[in-house]
């Protein structure tokens, strides 16, 4: 069929219509006899306007054209409803009708066509999924749109190749995105700011030009493949004053050269091809709404989820990536001090330690500091380079302060245009992600910290000597902190008189350590007062000898105000990138708390005679105990409420723990401390436990309802057959109450849920 003259009729000149209109005119062997719309304006009439091409508006100018009688098809819309008239009128006379998907299908590319039948088309005629998904295409492709304007634009100024270059306002630089006659490397790696070379002269002066010898400077940078240009229009694409772009046109060897006529004719159609990209980009942003939806619902969900810090950020960067099409995507959180960026996740690697970023110099840092997007282009010197050249954004994500920054690498700088129109939705939720996962996890080590020194109330007040009380401190400041080494030195008398020193070390120790220790101490007296050090070196050479620590932190341990000992913990173990690599103001409190908590024992103590228990300290403790429940409650309720999730708040009573510390308070004492540690071994990390009377003790389970029977089931199986420490004889069932609450449920604020609780207490037989 190419090789035999078939004359078309083309119903329809919208938007939709361009592409069938562009394939049909290129077609070897096929003819546009006519261009029909009712709107004499549409786009579509004013290419064909250009191209020279017959045009129609109304059914009188089709009968005085006999335009009916000089087609074999009548190529119809997808909605051909709206030209029943026009059809009828011009297949009267035995043209045939075709649909655009089938005219492209079987016209177009040269297939052989199934006989068409002659006559109106109903408006209700099926039509197949084929061509519905043809049609979508063309409404919503934006590379064949360019190829269709820039083939228009060829062939109206006679030339013999071309490109079309949009301007990326973020970047303040024109890329190619569509063209002819250039080779795929030099469409990916051409960047071009404004006035540098020809196509970035005329969008800087917003002016056309015409060139009609072999230009010495090339239409791009890297031009090696337009050695051969002999003349070239480059015209502006402007719309209201705003440049989108640039077009380009040209001729080579020894093809005619271009001359004013056509530079005419493309700054006459640079407007008109203006107004679509403009639509088409107006179609791209309903797309970019799309995109935005389906981001602020996945990271919704990923907030959710229960797993690990580093793996939600390992998939929210894969997720990204993903949906912006970006070769690399990483995610960097800051530090509280704003001197260090740690990465979060990464859709390129996997690391188990957080790396960091210090904030001095670089696109990332001035991204962070100054709060503004960073883009840089790969530069290359090589005219012909055989690597793509990539772009990199580096983005600062806010929430009030800046919390990190994103950095993207794009292989194509249109997908980094595509990233620029949802940037600001991006970075709000991935700054909305960090914030509420920054709050929950160092929510969780505060009340994890204060839990730890809560457990550890009993085995603390029940030491026997100063020795065993720096053992147990150093081991607890150790722990509740996450730290490598700690160092405890205590003593009875003001001024350092019988000092007990301990040493606690997760690495290990040596004489550097406790040379270095030991000035600290000494800085530690004079001052008598906290102080917190960090040596975060990176340079691979300093003046001073390389320390055996990065970070430390010193506490006083004073009494009315005399000195007697001292509390110098080093070196944090952080685990996710929320977790400070130095200490902070929590580790100082924490340190604290360990301190009032032990210092009635430390001023009753000697190195030689034994403690005496103090009954207050312990009822203080308590009471400490009770407002940290009071408070972990508050806050479950609170992360209920935002996350959808339920909670238990469980009671235990043992009744012959109260009778024992009336009698025996050092031996209750004691017995507490055995519970506490085999009851430790029966909960999860998720299970919070805490003492809250002399005979009671609270668990926050985070786990949900149907785990709380398995909970009391392990406590009581504990309880009542595996600890037998009791003087009376082992626990009977009677012995133990319980009680529990979930919440949401009918209480509303912490006290009502305990009071709840004690309401529900009754013996664990009755379970």
């Amino acid at each position: 069929m190419s090789q035999k003259h078939i004359r078309c009729f083309l119903l329809g000149a919208q938007e939709r219509d361009l592409y069938i209109l562009g394939e049909l005119h290129k077609a070897p062997g096929i003819e546009i006899v006519c261009v029909y719309d009712r709107d004499s304006a549409a786009v579509g009439m004013e290419i064909a306007e250009i191209l020279g091409i017959r045009r129609a508006a109304s059914i009188d100018e089709i009968v005085r054209m006999g335009a009916g009688q000089a087609v074999d098809y009548v190529v119809i819309p997808d909605t051909p409803g709206m030209f029943a008239m026009e059809i009828e009128e011009l297949t009267a006379t035995g043209a045939k009708t075709i649909s655009q998907a089938a005219a492209l299908r079987e016209l177009c590319l040269a297939h052989p066509a199934p006989k068409p039948q002659p006559g109106p088309v109903a408006v209700d005629d099926a039509y197949s999924v084929e061509d519905a998904i043809a049609a979508f295409e063309r409404l919503f492709d934006r590379k064949k749109l360019l190829r269709f304007l820039l083939d228009v634009a060829v062939e109206s100024a006679g030339a013999s190749t071309g490109s079309i270059m949009l301007y990326s306002p973020e970047a303040r630089e024109l890329y190619i995105a569509y063209a002819s006659g250039l080779s795929e490397r030099v469409v990916r790696n051409t960047r071009q700011r404004l006035g540098e070379g020809i196509a970035g002269a005329v969008a800087k002066e917003r002016k056309g030009r015409l060139i009609r010898q072999a230009a010495e400077e090339a239409l791009y940078s890297s031009g090696r493949d337009r050695m051969r240009v002999n003349s070239a229009v480059s015209v502006p694409l402007l719309l209201d004053d705003t440049l989108l772009g640039v077009l380009n046109v040209s001729t080579s060897g020894d093809e005619k050269q271009l001359d004013t006529d056509a530079l005419a004719k493309m700054g006459k159609l640079s407007g008109r091809v203006a107004r679509l990209l403009h639509e088409s980009m107006r179609l791209e942003e309903t797309r970019v709404r799309h995109r935005e939806f389906m981001l602020r619902k996945s990271v919704g969900e990923l907030t959710e989820q229960a797993m690990s810090t580093p793996e939600k950020f390992a998939m929210l960067a894969n997720m990204l990536g993903e949906l912006v099409g970006a070769a690399t995507v990483e995610v960097f959180v800051g530090t509280d001090d704003g001197d260090w960026l740690m990465l979060g996740g990464s859709n390129r690697r996997i690391s188990t330690d957080p790396q960091m970023v210090r904030c001095g110099g670089g696109a990332i840092s001035r991204a962070f500091l100054e709060k503004r997007t960073v883009v840089l282009t790969e530069a290359s010197g090589d005219p012909d380079p055989l690597e793509n050249l990539s772009s990199f954004v580096f983005v600062p994500l806010e929430l009030g302060t800046t919390l990190g920054v994103l950095m993207l690498e794009f292989d194509e700088r249109a997908r980094l245009d595509d990233f620029m129109l949802i940037r600001d939705s991006v970075t709000l939720e991935l700054s909305r992600f960090i914030a509420a996962e920054r709050r929950e996890r160092r929510l969780r080590r505060e009340l994890t910290a204060m839990g730890k020194v809560s457990e550890a109330a009993p085995m603390l007040l029940s030491c026997r000597s100063l020795d065993d009380l720096c053992e147990m401190i150093a081991r607890l400041v150790a722990v509740v902190l996450e730290c490598d080494r700690v160092s405890v030195r205590l003593s009875r008398v003001a001024g350092g008189g019988d000092e007990v020193s301990r040493f606690e070390s997760v690495r290990g120790g040596g004489a550097e350590w406790m040379q270095e220790d030991e000035e600290r101490f000494v800085r530690l007296r004079k001052k008598k007062e906290s102080f917190a050090l960090a040596f975060l070196d990176f340079l691979p050479a300093t003046v001073e000898k390389a320390r055996s620590y990065h970070s430390l932190i010193a506490v006083p341990v004073l009494k009315d105000t005399d000195f007697i000992g001292g509390i110098i913990a080093y070196d944090k173990r952080p685990t996710t990138v929320f977790e400070e690599h130095t200490f902070t103001d929590l580790d100082r409190e924490a340190i604290d708390q360990i301190i009032a908590l032990a210092a009635p024992a430390i001023a009753a103590a000697s190195p030689s005679t034994q403690v005496v228990a103090d009954e207050f300290s312990y009822d203080a403790v308590l009471a400490g105990n009770l407002a940290r429940v009071n408070t972990l409650v508050e806050t479950e309720m609170a992360r209920a409420d935002r996350y959808h999730n339920a909670f238990n708040l469980l009671v235990v009573r043992i009744v012959p723990l109260a009778g024992l510390f009336d009698a025996d308070y050092d031996k209750a004492l004691t017995l507490v401390e055995d519970i506490t540690r085999g009851i430790q071994t029966r909960t999860r990390k998720t299970d919070y436990m805490s003492w809250i009377r002399r005979d009671t003790i609270a668990f926050v389970s985070l786990e949900g309802t149907r785990r709380i029977k398995f909970l009391i089931s392990r406590l009581m199986l504990y309880l009542l057959k595996d600890f037998d420490s009791i003087e009376a004889g082992p626990l009977k069932s009677s012995d133990v109450l319980v009680g529990h609450a979930v919440y949401p449920g009918a209480s509303k604020t912490p006290e009502a849920l305990f009071a709840e609780v004690e309401n529900s207490l009754h013996p664990y037989r009755d379970a």
